[in-house]
C-alpha cells in the first residue's frame, strides 16, 4: 500500500498522494470508481494523475486503485471480516472470479488460500 509520508517527494507531492489514497479509500466499495473518477475528485484531467503517479510511485492510477483494493481485501481476510464474496464486494469487485484472479496475480495465491486455508 502507498504511504505518502514514506515516498521521497516534496510536501506538495506527498499531499497529492495522500489525497489520492483518501479518495480511493472513500470510494473503495464503488466498483465504478475509475481513473476518470479519481481525476474528477482531484480536479485534474485524466492524464495529469497518470503522469504524477507514474513519476512518484511508478504506477498508473488504475493499477494503484486495484492494488489498494486488493491490499484492503488482504487486510479484511486477515482480520476475518467475512466471506470472500462479501469482501470482494466491499473492495469494489462485482465479480468474485475476477477478484480471485486479481488477488492471485498480486499475492501469488488465491484469496481462499491466503491464510493457508
Amino acid at each position: 500500500m502507498i504511504h505518502p509520508e514514506e515516498v521521497d517527494a516534496t510536501p506538495v507531492d506527498q499531499a497529492f498522494l495522500a489525497s489520492v489514497v483518501a479518495e480511493i479509500e472513500e470510494h473503495l466499495s464503488d466498483r465504478d470508481f475509475s481513473v476518470e473518477g479519481l481525476a474528477r475528485c482531484a480536479h485534474l484531467s485524466t492524464s495529469q494523475p497518470t503522469r504524477k503517479l507514474r513519476a512518484l510511485v511508478d504506477q498508473s492510477p488504475g493499477r494503484l486503485i486495484r492494488s489498494h483494493r486488493l491490499q484492503r481485501a488482504a487486510e479484511l481476510i486477515r482480520s476475518g471480516e467475512g466471506k470472500l464474496g462479501t469482501i470482494a464486494h466491499r473492495v469494489g469487485f462485482s465479480d468474485q472470479a475476477h477478484f480471485s484472479r486479481s488477488f492471485k496475480k498480486q499475492f501469488g495465491v488465491p484469496p481462499s488460500e491466503y491464510l493457508g486455508g
